[in-house]
């Protein structure tokens, strides 16, 4: 018998991420084209986390691309513009994360991303 409940679940997750990771890829590349400051990067974490807390808790392991997501808003949440940009292995990391969200490589995860 197919859980039902966890099965809706996981389409409202997946359907979240869908929704969110355009918008998290635009704001880490107009943080990589110097157009967005650390007002800007915190607001806009914020919105995000908002709208995850508004989808309620999530169970089961998450798929790399959840994994993804929550890495490259971890990392945003977590590091200036300015260090994101200058820091080598930190701009790396951002610039996989991207390249790994619009499916143009592996994902390969510095971290552990969990969900909030």
């Amino acid at each position: 018998m197919i859980d039902t409940s966890s099965q809706y679940q996981q389409e409202r997750l997946g359907a979240f991420l869908q929704a969110q990771i355009p918008a998290l890829l635009s704001l880490a590349e107009s943080v990589l084209a110097f157009e967005s400051d650390t007002a800007q990067v915190d607001a806009r974490v914020w919105d995000l986390l908002e709208s995850w807390q508004q989808l309620g808790p999530a169970q089961g392991p998450a798929t790399e691309l959840e994994q993804a997501f929550w890495d490259l808003l971890g990392l945003m949440h977590r590091h200036q513009p300015y260090q994101l940009r200058g820091h080598r292995v930190l701009r790396q990391h951002l610039e996989a994360s991207i390249r790994f969200l619009k499916g143009q490589a592996e994902y390969r995860p510095d971290g552990i991303a969990v969900r909030p």
